[in-house]
């Protein structure tokens, strides 16, 4: 006999087990009462996503120029700039400042994964319809 390849009835799951998931499980709930909702969700997630990924590109950018900035003959140009017109007019200085407010920008795009969970704890809390009852 050939394990694996046949489908029996451990597969399928029972018509109660199915049941239960159609009424309680929050994701399937969504597909049959929500594909809009669920269609902006993803639109959302994505964008999020996406905006994470662009200003943490951006701060891995803003770090390597700063190492370069303060190395070599740059970072001893500097150096005496900062003794001589005050450490505000440094250019490493100026990228720190660059740095922190992308690091709090980064900080402040909501995490993709709270976004997914609110939208499915909100879905598995509405009411039934009386259809659904």
């Amino acid at each position: 006999m050939a394990e694996g390849g046949s489908s029996g009835p451990e597969n399928t799951p029972s018509p109660v087990t199915a049941l239960k998931k159609e009424l309680i499980d929050p994701r399937t709930i969504s597909k049959k009462t929500d594909p809009e909702g669920r269609d902006r969700l993803a639109q959302g997630v994505s964008t999020v996503r996406g905006l994470k990924q662009q200003v943490g590109g951006e701060i891995t950018q803003q770090e390597k120029t700063l190492e370069a900035e303060t190395t070599g003959p740059k970072g001893l140009v500097d150096r005496v700039r900062g003794i001589l017109r005050g450490p505000e007019w440094t250019r490493s200085a100026q990228i720190k400042e660059e740095l922190a407010k992308l690091k709090q920008r980064h900080e402040n795009i909501p995490d993709p994964q709270a976004i997914i969970d609110a939208y499915y704890e909100k879905v598995a809390s509405e009411p039934l319809s009386v259809q659904e009852k």
